[in-house]
């Protein structure tokens, strides 16, 4: 049996997409050449940040990422070496609240430390009251 590779330039164009309200492409992504080529994503925001203490900053990326032709789109957090976490909207949010709270232990005057209960950080005086 043999196969014939059609070039690019034959191919039919893929019809549009439905974008997401936020798709930094917008258009419908008629323009790509395969169909799992057909996401929406948002615009991309990177933060520096230190992924292994004590090196220079690097980028981490994040942005939203709806797949086509699916309803429910996710997060994606992509490290400067390409590893990828992909978290729902749901996550997201309980992310956000631990890492409010870990800033907010971080930040307490490192001699309080025993003022803290293992996974509850409530605070108690010396007699453990």
């Amino acid at each position: 049996m043999t196969t014939t590779a059609v070039p690019i330039t034959q191919r039919q164009p893929l019809t549009p997409v439905r974008c997401a309200s936020w798709c930094a492409d917008g258009s419908g992504h008629a323009h790509q050449t395969h169909v799992e080529d057909q996401y929406c994503h948002s615009i991309m925001l990177d933060m520096a940040a230190s992924l292994h203490v004590p090196q220079d900053a690097e980028p981490v990326t994040v942005y939203a990422r709806k797949e086509p032709g699916e309803d429910t789109a996710y997060v994606v957090v992509r490290t400067p070496d390409d590893r990828e976490m992909r978290l729902t909207v749901d996550e997201v949010q309980r992310l956000r609240e631990c890492l409010e709270h870990m800033a907010w232990v971080a930040e307490q005057d490192a001699g309080a430390r025993n003022a803290f209960e293992i996974g509850r950080d409530v605070g108690r005086d010396r007699d453990g009251a």
